[in-house]
């Protein structure tokens, strides 16, 4: 696959990819109802299926965390789109890159710090407890530094999960590396180059440290060296995406897309199989929602429609602050709720009836007061990511040629 090349024209506002936002909010729905359920006793909602079986409808939840694989290919997705999108856009300079991602990650992000951190180390010295302060403390700077991801006895603590900022922000260090990859090389053999790498990494570090030092291994699994094939299938899909809509047509054949469902299968196969410990796990749910991002992009779908629905793309333009602030107030609430006895259906009541909706709630409050401000100005001249399906439109709005 080619990678458009850099124009010095003047730049453009690029068009709102509303499905991309839908997808967001998607994410963050699965990520809340995850941690919903799970801080509530991980419920259970069975439907009885004849005399002897039963069918729990609350099961799906249970994967609601893959809904961060989501969150990391549409980040790779996202940044890497200016670079394939044309149009005569000239690409984002380094500084550009990293003055716009700071601007929009971390105003936020550290507002959530001196909210939780405060709160733990005000916590701390209430008791008097010289560990507590210190723990506060040294939370606080990992966190300010994007390194507590690097730290087991940080980086599920207090705010869980910020862990996957850490990941984030080195991923953007990664990213000018990748770029230039798919400037030199093919696409393809980018991926596969990446793929290794990680899946090289994570056998290491399941298998090679000693017994005493496992605990290291949830540090090792979920760093930017065993998470980056996921972040590169983000931005394969927008050159993807680009090449699609820019030509007007599907850029692959049939073989092509056996070779690709041959593949997710053997990933699951080889992850259930062979690698218990999960070596290819993530790589598998990056291609699977790799694959779904491609499939809404397409104008005319009923996927891309539902996706650019006003409701869902409104959770996703606040959905980082949903995910900032959440976990927290989730483990408080539910804390609060099972000490009164609420278990079982009730439980399932309470968190999707009244737990679920109130962090929707605070984290739009959230995003109108900390995130909002820091945001770029949208775009009010085009209303949608792609117009109705039309090959010489489309090219004309994606900035190519038909």
């Amino acid at each position: 696959m080619q990678m458009p090349k850099s124009s010095d024209a003047a730049p453009l506002a690029a068009p709102r990819l509303h499905f991309i936002d839908g997808l967001r909010g998607v994410a963050m729905l699965m990520v809340l109802a995850f941690h919903c359920w799970l801080h509530g006793g991980a419920w259970r909602l069975d439907v009885p299926l004849g005399e002897r079986h039963h069918l729990n409808m609350a099961a799906p939840l249970g994967l609601g965390y893959t809904g961060v694989h989501l969150f990391l290919v549409l980040s790779g997705f996202c940044l890497y789109w200016p670079f394939v999108k044309g149009g005569g856009r000239r690409e984002p300079t380094l500084w550009e890159y990293a003055e716009k991602r700071c601007r929009r990650i971390l105003p936020p992000y550290y507002v959530t710090l001196a909210i939780f951190g405060g709160l733990a180390l005000a916590q701390a010295l209430y008791r008097h407890s010289t560990p507590g302060i210190g723990f506060a403390l040294n939370w606080l700077g990992l966190h300010a530094l994007m390194l507590h991801n690097t730290q087991p006895a940080y980086i599920a603590s207090v705010d869980p999960p910020l862990w996957s900022l850490a990941l984030e922000f080195q991923l953007y260090i990664l990213f000018p590396v990748l770029v230039e990859a798919l400037r030199r090389f093919s696409a393809a053999r980018v991926l596969l180059l990446v793929l290794a790498f990680s899946a090289g990494f994570r056998a290491v570090a399941v298998h090679a440290l000693p017994g005493a030092a496992l605990w290291m291994q949830g540090v090792f699994l979920d760093s930017v060296f065993s998470r980056c094939f996921e972040f590169a299938l983000g931005m394969f899909a927008a050159a993807f995406v680009a090449q699609w809509h820019v030509q007007g047509k599907v850029p692959t054949s049939r073989n092509t897309a056996l070779l690709v469902a041959g593949g997710v299968l053997a990933l699951m196969a080889l992850d259930g199989c062979v690698f218990h410990l999960g070596i290819v796990s993530d790589a598998k749910w990056g291609v699977l929602y790799a694959i779904l991002v491609v499939a809404a992009s397409r104008p005319d779908g009923v996927l891309h429609r539902a996706l650019s629905a006003r409701w869902i793309v409104t959770l996703g333009v606040f959905s980082y602050s949903v995910y900032l602030i959440h976990e927290p107030l989730v483990v408080a609430l539910s804390g609060w709720a099972t000490r009164r006895h609420v278990i079982g259906p009730a439980m399932a009541a309470f968190d999707l009836a009244l737990l679920l909706p109130l962090m929707l709630g605070l984290g739009y409050v959230f995003h109108r007061l900390f995130e909002r401000p820091f945001m770029s100005p949208p775009d009010t001249r085009r209303a949608r990511a792609f117009p109705p399906v039309s090959p010489t439109r489309t090219a004309e709005v994606m900035g190519g040629k038909a």
